[in-house]
């Protein structure tokens, strides 16, 4: 291949990666907009009364619930600079539905501690949402190890769509979650962030595909 051929195809090669940073910017604009919505619905959600827990609950909604936790799983997870872990679990109800509940963080050095200590029967309010879905760069769940890498319901064999995130009493040792306002501030809205990376990465890309359309038009005047 000639040198002008070779510009030509990084020309080609970073133009297409340009257009796919553009395509990943705006579709984290699309996902600003739907948490934008959605900690709307958490905000409303958190100013009314807890309600029991029942299969017609709509999401979301704080609910009283009580079940006993099955078997802990951990999602690995970074806090405050603190290397840790999410606690993940299927809380059996008393009409036999298995709802994925995530119990909050706990440091590395004390999850096995509290892992074992947490009582066989729970009972308080959680948050009643939509759980997380996995991406095709999801890591699958690690059986031997206990980690998931998303709060994914079906996977573990929970309720399909709906999760709980549990709002611990001070004197509970499995979570550093204490009331709504903590809950609602653990769920990150970094979608503006990814966007405008991806914009600029975007407009890199294309000055970079003109100075190289440039320089493929005068190696092919060289050559000629």
């Amino acid at each position: 291949m000639t040198r002008s051929g070779r510009s030509k195809l990084f020309v080609v090669l970073m133009a297409l990666l340009s257009l796919f940073c553009g395509y990943l910017s705006y579709w984290q604009w699309e996902r600003l907009s739907w948490k934008q919505s959605l900690l709307a619905e958490f905000a409303m959600a958190a100013e009314l009364p807890a309600e029991q827990l029942t299969p017609e609950t709509s999401v979301p909604a704080f609910v009283k619930v009580a079940g006993a936790p099955q078997r802990i799983w951990q999602q690995i997870q970074t806090k405050d600079r603190a290397q840790g872990f999410r606690l993940i679990t299927l809380l059996k109800l008393d009409d036999n539905r298995e709802i994925l509940t995530d119990l909050g963080f706990v440091n590395q050095d004390d999850a096995a501690s509290l892992i074992a200590n947490i009582p066989k029967q729970l009972s308080g309010i959680a948050l009643l949402r939509r759980d997380d879905e996995p991406s095709i760069f999801t890591p699958p769940i690690d059986e031997k190890e206990g980690l998931v890498f998303a709060r994914h319901a079906a996977s573990l064999g929970g309720v399909e769509g709906v999760m709980l995130e549990w709002l611990a009493e001070a004197e509970e040792p499995m979570t550093l979650r204490r009331d709504r306002a903590q809950v609602l501030a653990g769920i990150p809205n970094n979608h503006l962030q990814y966007a405008l990376t991806w914009l600029a990465l975007m407009l890199v890309g294309l000055v970079c595909t003109l100075i190289w359309w440039r320089r493929a038009g005068d190696d092919q005047q060289a050559e000629a």
